[in-house]
């Protein structure tokens, strides 16, 4: 198929790439950061082989390190150089609201649990800052208990725009 439409589409040509980025807010220096790098402050355990405890998983999200809090008020900070920082979860039927603060200011609330948590622990990142100064920041996460059934959170993946730094 492919060869029957390239073979009617004109000869490449060059174009010119421009210097500036199209848009400078993209994520092209989006990266996994390392779990290992987190500062545990309370709660917080790096589970090498993680599973849950029931539910449906998704390959790739299950038997893997992952970043496990099971309680309300569990703690870890993260310190990366960039603008955007998020977290790759299994966000399943006990994924829990959040809260983050960066670089030392206000508490900010973010409910990780989706209308298809409730029969899947599925593969879902989520963006908890960006349009930061590009430079070096520490974020620190906790759980909440807001809802009183979901107080856990499965980080697979740490989420950095930018530059890992320990």
């Amino acid at each position: 198929m492919l060869d029957a439409a390239f073979a009617r589409t004109p000869a490449p040509r060059s174009h010119l790439i421009p210097n500036d980025l199209i848009d400078p807010h993209s994520y092209w220096q989006g990266k996994f950061g390392n779990l290992e790098d987190a500062r545990i402050v309370k709660g917080f355990s790096l589970v090498p082989k993680w599973r849950p405890d029931n539910g449906n998983t998704r390959e790739g999200f299950v038997d893997v390190p992952a970043l496990v809090a099971s309680e309300a008020g569990s703690e870890f900070e993260y310190t990366f150089d960039g603008t955007a920082f998020g977290l790759f979860l299994a966000a399943g039927h006990d994924t829990c609201v959040l809260e983050f603060s960066v670089d030392g200011g206000s508490w900010i609330r973010k409910d990780t649990h989706t209308k298809w948590s409730k029969s899947l622990h599925l593969p879902w990142p989520v963006i908890l800052v960006d349009g930061l100064e590009d430079g070096s920041h520490k974020i620190a996460v906790r759980t909440t208990n807001q809802v009183k059934t979901r107080t856990s959170i499965h980080v697979v993946h740490v989420l950095i725009n930018g530059v890992v730094k320990n």
